[in-house]
């Protein structure tokens, strides 16, 4: 994993999410950062 980044998101929520992968989609490097850890016990889309 690399440290060099294009752009560092802070939190994961929709806006941040939709906002990685717009970015992505254009080729830059980037970084998510959450306080949050991920759980197992949220549901997941595809269990709604």
């Amino acid at each position: 994993m690399s440290s060099n980044y294009d752009i560092i998101i802070a939190g994961s929520g929709i806006a941040g999410s939709t906002l990685a992968v717009a970015l992505a989609q254009q080729g830059l490097r980037l970084a998510i950062i959450d306080p949050l850890l991920p759980t197992t016990q949220q549901p997941a889309a595809n269990e709604l």
